[in-house]
């Protein structure tokens, strides 16, 4: 599953270009003679480049820095082939590889929370099917065929994927079990374009709906329908005090200490952040409580934690990113551009932002950049003649 692609197809914000002639300059006119003594001298070097590196790595442990790999899809075109595959980015190396066969259309990445599994959507000419990629066997599972497949999301214990399927007959909430394997549909009413998302032991589930053209509700399923994975329905919690709720990729994305959902909202036409609070009760129905937390003259969506759970970034203006101190209140911009931002992301480190946008003149066109949260500095993954999508990082062992 994992194979390099080409070093001419690399992208990478930085080019080192390795000079061979000299080196190729000092071999010119060697004879026979002294390709014993040559080989000899390059099989020491290489014994002790190998000791000391195996001694360094023992000593440091796992100290050493684990690499932090971003997934995306990128589409590809040649002669008599089109292909959209996921590729996986070593940021810590600026190395690519792509991780599909190339010879369809992948896309919609999204790691599971302990790292282990990558899910995503395998689309042909009559259907979507959701996959699941093994990180240590490399082994692939499929989970059904439908005419539409999006909205993955993860539950915290990486066992559950929550998905919405559209078929003829209409719209479903599927849940997959990556462990028994099996799936089986939330039976809830009003489940069009809904959202789901978890509590953080993964024992309660909610989804949001549009309720009208007046408010979003958020839904609850019947504590007592996990794990045994039967259909059941759901009960209303509350209603949201703002009429529209501002794009963002998922909903399931708690602050660090696993208390707090921050989302983005409109109430008389301005975007502004808002915490949601639940107490769930174990085998209980759920109570939830909402808060405003900005109020601004920007529109502020898409809203994302920082790995500490300090700082919220989140879309200034539809095109640009900024800094919320969860703390102080305080705001500061660290990006500014002239494209709509669909998403963010922090890094596990939380060193880079990744930005997602689209060409304002059309959604086709798309870009990944990632952003140094401390400097501002931008590297763009694009090279001007791809197209990227669906930007996900994959969790840190150290932090499963």
């Amino acid at each position: 599953m994992w194979e390099d692609i080409r070093a001419d197809a690399l992208i990478l914000p930085y080019k080192n270009h390795l000079r061979l002639n000299p080196l190729l300059h000092k071999f010119k006119g060697l004879t026979p003679f002294h390709m014993p003594v040559l080989v000899s001298r390059i099989a020491v070097l290489l014994l002790a480049l190998t000791l000391l590196f195996a001694g360094g790595a023992f000593a440091l442990g796992r100290s050493l820095p684990e690499p932090q790999q971003l997934t995306y899809t990128a589409f590809f075109s040649r002669p008599g082939h089109n292909a959209m595959d996921i590729y996986s980015l070593d940021v810590s190396h600026w190395l690519v590889a792509r991780l599909t066969a190339a010879n369809g259309i992948y896309e919609d990445s999204m790691w599971s929370p302990d790292g282990q599994r990558m899910a995503y959507i395998q689309e042909n000419s009559s259907e979507q099917r959701l996959y699941v990629l093994n990180a240590n066997t490399h082994t692939i599972r499929g989970f059904g065929g439908h005419v539409y497949t999006s909205l993955i999301g993860w539950s915290p214990d990486s066992r559950y994927i929550s998905f919405q399927t559209v078929d003829y007959s209409g719209a479903n909430l599927n849940l997959a079990d990556v462990v028994e394997p099996d799936v089986f549909a939330v039976n809830v009413p009003n489940n069009t374009n809904a959202r789901i998302f978890w509590t953080p032991d993964s024992t309660h589930l909610f989804y949001l709906v549009k309720n009208g053209n007046q408010a979003e509700t958020l839904y609850g399923l019947e504590p007592t329908c996990l794990p045994a994975g039967t259909e059941c329905g759901g009960y209303d919690i509350a209603t949201l005090p703002f009429s529209y709720l501002g794009p963002a990729r998922a909903l399931y994305e708690w602050s660090p200490d696993g208390n707090t959902l921050i989302l983005s909202g409109a109430a008389e036409y301005q975007l502004d952040l808002y915490s949601l609070q639940l107490n769930c009760p174990a085998q209980s129905r759920c109570t939830a409580g909402v808060e405003r937390l900005t109020d601004t003259v920007d529109d502020e969506t898409a809203p994302t934690w920082s790995p500490h759970g300090d700082e919220i970034a989140y879309v200034a203006d539809h095109s640009n990113v900024g800094i919320f101190d969860a703390a102080t209140g305080a705001h500061r911009r660290i990006y500014e551009g002239d494209r709509a931002i669909r998403w963010l992301e922090y890094s596990p480190d939380g060193h880079w932002i990744s930005v997602w946008s689209t060409d304002k003149r059309t959604e086709y066109i798309t870009y990944i950049d990632l952003v140094d949260v401390q400097t501002g500095a931008i590297y763009p993954l694009s090279d001007g003649g791809l197209s990227h999508w669906f930007p996900a990082w994959k969790p840190l062992a150290s932090e499963q």
